[in-house]
């Protein structure tokens, strides 16, 4: 082999390395690093939560990563991995005493935007006020139009309607944005504790222990935990799981749910039966409630990730 050759067969091995390398995008590894401390901190403290609703904690990662890049990629949007990535860092630090609102941490909340209020939007980040409020359809799917989020007093029709990391709650049949509370603060008529602590007197408590006696008015049971506060006993019991086909919800003073991927449905006399929830590629109803399993949306009659479409 000459010298010209085989410089450029050396050329051409460099290059076929260098091609084969993958391009490294930080807006999928700050999503995957964020999805990866939002499903192990569900596992830490809500592990029956987790199952029930994602299966494992490797597909709560992948879905959740999914759905956090799609949101990175709509035109417009402020957020970006920066963003991402300290939110990710946010809830790594978290307790487990306010895990059930850790995406309404300060590291966490949506970044303003450039859209002015009455625009068309996708996702809360592209708007100054940062709140996409869409009223119709299903998001991932449907446009809303930038809103101001509610402040404490105000009234609400949804926990995104407010600011931070306020409740929407109803009193009386009207729903007003109301402040949360920690366990060993103050809970009142406007002071709403964090899930799984609930308002006992005047104080919010920590959830009873599966086994301990339980309050049948507040229901101060972990349901993250798996486990419900039973009527007749009193006592924090573990809710028992039904397989496809089988019946479900409340039977014989026993609360029995679905397993992963399956929904109570045909409800009669209180009583219903697991069926399937369709999985990511399967055929879907918008109809249904849910249409799809968590983390996907029914569209075009097929589950799968959100896209969230350019709106104008």
């Amino acid at each position: 082999m000459n010298k010209i050759a085989y410089l450029i067969s050396v050329m051409a091995l460099l290059l076929a390395s260098c091609a084969s390398e993958p391009t490294t995008d930080p807006n999928i590894a700050a999503c995957q690093g964020w999805a990866s401390a939002v499903c192990t901190a569900q596992e830490k403290c809500a592990p029956f939560a987790l199952s029930s609703t994602w299966g494992d904690a490797s597909t709560c990662e992948a879905r959740r990563s999914a759905i956090c890049l799609a949101t990175l990629r709509v035109a417009g949007t402020a957020a970006n991995a920066s963003t991402v990535s300290a939110c990710a860092s946010a809830i790594k630090a978290a307790s487990c005493e306010i895990n059930s609102i850790i995406e309404t941490l300060p590291a966490c909340l949506p970044v303003a935007g450039s859209l002015a209020a009455g625009a068309a939007c996708a996702v809360d980040s592209q708007c100054i006020s940062t709140y996409c409020r869409i009223t119709a359809g299903v998001p991932g799917t449907a446009c809303g139009t930038c809103a101001a989020r509610a402040p404490e007093g105000q009234l609400c029709y949804a926990d995104s309607d407010c600011q931070g990391d306020l409740k929407c709650y109803a009193t009386q049949s009207v729903k007003h944005c109301m402040a949360r509370a920690q366990i060993g603060e103050k809970c009142d008529d406007t002071h709403i504790c964090i899930a799984p602590a609930t308002c006992q007197g005047t104080t919010c408590a920590a959830p009873a222990a599966l086994g301990a006696k339980c309050d049948v008015g507040t229901k101060n049971c972990d349901a993250g935990q798996g486990a419900y506060c039973h009527d007749q006993k009193a006592l924090c019991t573990a809710f028992k799981t039904a397989k496809e086909g089988a019946a479900c919800n409340l039977i014989n003073g026993e609360f029995v749910k679905c397993s992963y991927g399956l929904t109570c449905g045909d409800l009669k006399d209180g009583i219903g039966t697991c069926k399937l929830i369709p999985d990511q590629g399967e055929a879907c109803s918008s109809g249904d409630n849910p249409p799809c399993r968590a983390g996907l949306i029914c569209d075009a009659g097929l589950c799968g990730v959100a896209k969230f479409s350019s709106c104008k």
